[in-house]
């Protein structure tokens, strides 16, 4: 049996699985520079800091010698400018200061004033390290715009560090400052896939320069780790009046150092352009497995694993076996290729496959650098990694998945594997025990059970795939930190990682529906690992289907992995409009759907000793499960509901009693109560977890969508806005939808070939509301059996969609581009960077939360005029998934207590 279909009670331990949602939205097209507060209220939470001294080990490409240090800063004595005011001052005793940046005058303006920092890059680059040589120099540009591969490029940094290769390449200065290159020379550009270490730099040491300094590094560094394919981690310096600090961010987590004085100590300013100076690709953040050639344009190197086992996933390239030539072009499909096609020189690796990128499919924008951060590219096998290396035979053509998984989690191909294994066991003959409800699916889904596995052709076929580096782990000891982003700054209790327990403080979360129920859940930085995943298909999503009679009939056979899947003891939690995928191989075949994105695929039911998750999951608000969105039962499940109340009974068991004699019973023992339990403690922790009838909802959903938002018909497109955002908690118009009768709402705004459909739908959502009740009811979440009747009503939804309503399959569906998140109607309003940078900070008396309200675009007043689909200007934005994080704990103080001292507890 492939799951347990025992009757089992609901039991409070299993309504603790999963994780609230919060934000993670899509910067779409729109500026980098437009969306610094967006970015603060995303990335303001994923800090922690640590004293100067501590990060440097931890962080820094490496730690060079104080010797080294002190060598630099006696040859700065001798840089002096106009004025015989020295670079640096031997103040004794192994004491400098840099005199070049002590009390500026007041009319130097920050350019001139930070363009010393050139001198300190040209001392550090003459001086010799045994084993490194100097890769990087420093340059300074605070007038030049940063260009990208990705939309939303045109912001400006004050300084970075440059490969020496790409140096030439940048637009020089004369002695005057001036760019000797004009703008539009685009052989000399400026872009993100150049700067290594970015850098920001104010002249004044108000609170308002710190926070908009540290808004413009923060944001440059989003966009450099969304726009380079290569990048693990980035590392920042930013210098605000005399104090330093330095910077790490990566997918787990971001890290910053306290605040050092690099005017009176400028050993620390020097130690970290040494680091970056003669550090190696690899130790500034360069994946060494990935090379860019121009603009989108990668190759990856993937291992390949030893011919008997192939596919599998090999960690320690070191024990990948030395394979011959005639191996490798046996085990590694199209390894041959043409005369017309290889070159001499380039002589194949048994070892490696490689992997030039043809085009981006999927650039999703993110507006933070912590999290999965998938990129998806449709890529053709070549000979090498070099620039010009040609291709191979064959299948040229596959579809990379590059994202980075929590190490501890299973990869796609793993959990793929898993749950074929359960179909598997669940198509084998059955006992007589076996339960009936099973029968239906066994016999609907027969012919895919035999020796060829057809079922499989429903999800996609994994080539290859390969797990890569690891985030940096956290430091020893560390403390939480907000505020560096926003007006208040504040920092946790300190945390040792003894227990591996790593709490977060309060940072000021939305007023979500869910936040007060799930206070208990708490959320670790946990340690991500790199992953690539190779498909042999290139597929089209359900979303970018051109009718809609394509659409209903892909959902319709979409059906049938999900319901494997189901009767395999597995739920998806994560179907959207992105991963429900159409296949064919020419234009004149028919469409094969397939399922994907099993990365959160989990085991239902759960068993009661699964612990609470703590880490981010993602979901799609638009096509969310109500009660997953809410984090709220329906109709809460009889024994929570009860179990407060002395004599109560479930529902379930007391369906022979008549409601007046079980409230006679009641009456009687409220009667002879002496002892009171305390009410709410459970109540508190009911939390939703993703059940099969969840997947199903998000097909109506699905539908729904793309019947008000795709078909190019401003009513609905106007109302579809009211639905359809990108927020943690539904807004009202969405629960609406759902808990009520939606009828004259579709024929109201529906296009009018759409309109022989509202009455369907509407039976739909009445059918899926009256099982959950039903089900929570009768205290059934957790028994398979009770999803089967609606499962099989789906099955003749879907059919009825594809064959009952032929005037309707012509529909013509069009594509939205992306733009910004919409507001969250149950959020605060929403704060412009302007009102923070001016807002009062906060006090015991005034609190301010330390993460802003989320910036929106907002909607104009009219929907837009009727057009072509070429045209039409929407500004719905595509579905955007959200990460998961626990409601924030309460353990802030008002100040940084690290400043030059190791991390201790804090009494409250």
């Amino acid at each position: 049996m492939a799951q347990n279909s025992s009757a089992t009670k609901p039991h409070v331990s299993q309504h603790l699985q999963e994780t609230p949602k919060t934000i993670r939205s899509n910067a779409g097209t729109t500026p980098i520079a437009e969306m610094r507060s967006i970015i603060a209220d995303q990335m303001d939470g994923e800090f922690i800091i640590s004293n100067f001294d501590e990060f440097t080990p931890a962080y820094l490409p490496f730690e060079p010698d104080d010797d080294l240090v002190v060598e630099c800063l006696r040859k700065m004595t001798k840089v002096r400018y106009e004025q015989r005011v020295p670079l640096v001052t031997d103040t004794g005793q192994g004491q400098f200061q840099l005199t070049g940046f002590l009390n500026p005058p007041a009319t130097m303006k920050e350019p001139e004033l930070f363009k010393r920092l050139r001198d300190v890059a040209q001392v550090v680059g003459k001086v010799s390290i045994e084993g490194r040589s100097p890769r990087y120099m420093f340059y300074d540009c605070p007038h030049r715009r940063v260009a990208s591969d990705i939309k939303g490029d045109g912001n400006k940094i004050d300084g970075c560090f440059v490969a020496n290769k790409d140096f030439g390449t940048l637009p020089q200065y004369d002695d005057d400052d001036e760019y000797i290159d004009p703008e539009t020379n685009s052989k000399h550009e400026h872009r993100t896939t150049t700067i290594a270490v970015p850098g920001e730099w104010k002249k004044g040491n108000d609170a308002t320069s710190e926070l908009q300094n540290n808004r413009q590094l923060v944001s440059a560094v989003v966009q450099i780790m969304n726009d380079d394919a290569r990048r693990l981690f980035t590392l920042g310096l930013t210098l605000v009046g005399e104090d330093m600090r330095l910077w790490y961010f990566g997918r787990s987590y971001s890290a910053v150092s306290s605040k050092v004085n690099f005017v009176k100590e400028p050993k620390y300013l020097v130690k970290a352009f040494i680091a970056f100076m003669f550090a190696t690709e690899t130790e500034l953040g360069y994946d060494p497995t990935v090379i860019r050639h121009s603009k989108n344009t990668y190759t990856y190197r993937l291992p390949v694993p030893e011919p008997d086992t192939y596919n599998l996933v090999t960690d320690d390239m070191s024990e990948l076996s030395e394979l011959t030539d005639t191996e490798y072009s046996e085990s590694v499909p199209g390894s041959e290729a043409s005369s017309a096609d290889s070159s001499q020189d380039e002589p194949r690796n048994p070892k490696f496959r490689f992997f030039r990128t043809v085009e981006i499919v999927s650039d999703y924008r993110s507006n933070s650098v912590t999290g999965r951060m998938s990129r998806v590219w449709l890529v053709e096998e070549v000979v090498s990694q070099k620039e010009n290396a040609a291709r191979t035979k064959g299948k040229e053509r596959y579809i990379l998945k590059d994202v980075w998984l929590e190490a501890a989690a299973p990869t796609e191909k793993e959990i793929q594997k898993a749950i074929f294994k359960d179909i598997e066991a669940f198509a084998k003959p059955k006992s007589e025990k076996d339960d009936e409800w099973m029968q239906h699916f066994r016999t609907r889904h027969e012919s895919l059970f035999k020796e060829d596995k057809q079922y499989e052709k429903y999800f996609l076929t994994i080539e290859l795939d390969y797990k890569g580096e690891h985030t940096k782990p956290m430091p020893t000891t560390f403390h939480r930190h907000h505020g560096l982003l926003h007006k208040k700054q504040s920092v946790s209790r300190g945390a040792t990682l003894i227990s591996g327990t790593r709490e977060r403080p309060n940072h000021g979360s939305h007023k979500d529906l869910q936040s007060k129920a799930l206070e208990m859940i708490k959320r670790d930085f946990k340690p991500r690992q790199q992953y690539r995943v190779l498909f042999r298909e290139n597929c089209t999503t359900v979303g970018d289907l051109k009718k809609l009679g394509e659409v209903f009939e892909v959902l319709r056979q979409v059906l049938i992995p999900i319901q494997l899947m189901f009767v395999a003891g597995w739920v998806h939690r994560d179907i959207s409009a992105g991963n429900i995928l159409a296949y064919r191989q020419s234009e004149a075949d028919t469409w094969t759907a397939k399922l994907s994105d099993l990365e959160y695929a989990k085991q239902f039911p759960p068993t009661d000793d699964v612990e609470a998750a703590k880490d981010p999951k993602t979901g799609t608000p638009y096509f969310m499960p109500i009660e997953v969105h809410t984090s709220r039962c329906i109709f809460l499940p009889a024994e929570m509901k009860n179990s407060q109340l002395q004599g109560s009974q479930d529902t379930a068991q007391a369906g022979s009693e008549s409601d007046e004699a079980a409230e006679k019973k009641q009456l009687a023992l409220y009667k002879s109560q002496k002892e009171w339990q305390p009410a709410g403690d459970e109540y508190g922790k009911v939390h939703v977890i993703h059940n099969f009838q969840h997947d199903l909802e998000t097909l109506w959903w699905l539908i729904l969508y793309v019947l008000m938002a795709l078909t190019n018909h401003p009513p609905s497109i106007a109302y579809s806005e009211k639905i359809f955002q990108n927020t943690t908690s539904p807004p009202p118009h969405r629960i609406d939808a759902f808990y009520h009768s939606i009828r004259k709402t579709l024929e109201e705004v529906l296009i009018e070939s759409a309109q022989p459909l509202t009455g369907i739908m509407e039976d739909m959502r009445m059918r899926l509301v009256d099982q959950y009740v039903k089900r929570e009811r009768k205290g059934r979440t957790n028994q398979p059996q009770s999803y089967d009747f609606i499962h099989q009503l789906f099955e003749i939804f879907l059919d009825k969609l594809c064959t009952d309503f032929p005037s309707c399959m012509d529909i013509d569906l069009v594509n939205l581009p992306p733009v910004l998140i919409q507001e969250n109607p149950l959020a605060e309003p929403s704060a412009t960077e302007e009102s923070l940078l001016s807002a009062p900070a906060s006090s015991a008396e005034n609190p301010v939360p330390s993460t802003p309200p989320r910036t929106t675009v907002s909607p104009p007043s009219t929907p837009p005029p009727r057009a072509s689909p070429e045209s039409r200007p929407s500004r719905l934005p595509p579905p955007a998934r959200v990460k998961a994080k626990r409601p924030a704990s309460p353990n802030v103080v008002g100040q940084e207590r690290v400043e030059g001292t190791r991390s201790k507890k804090h009494k409250h």
